[in-house]
């Protein structure tokens, strides 16, 4: 059985190793390149998956987490949002 430490590491893994792959695509192909922004969607769903990970593990300690949780997926969009635009400036 994995557990959730086991998990954990794994996404950061995936993330790791898919944001490297984004980076090296856009120094080979340039950061508005087909390859880069489909690396960067993967990275994205990656992200997503993440999060709703997290937020069904705090969901299952404490359900009244519902309004926390909109909170927190606004306040991850909008810092993924400002991480691409940082990239691609």
């Amino acid at each position: 059985m994995i557990g959730k430490t086991d998990n954990n590491i794994n996404y950061m893994t995936q993330i790791q190793l898919k944001r490297d792959e984004m980076i090296q695509l856009g120094m080979k192909f340039g950061l508005a390149s087909k390859q880069t922004v489909a690396c960067s969607q993967e990275l994205d769903s990656l992200l997503n998956e993440y999060n709703r990970y997290i937020l069904s593990l705090r969901e299952r300690k404490n359900p009244k987490h519902s309004i926390k949780r909109i909170l927190t997926m606004t306040f991850f969009i909008n810092k993924t949002a400002a991480f691409k635009k940082k990239i691609l400036l």
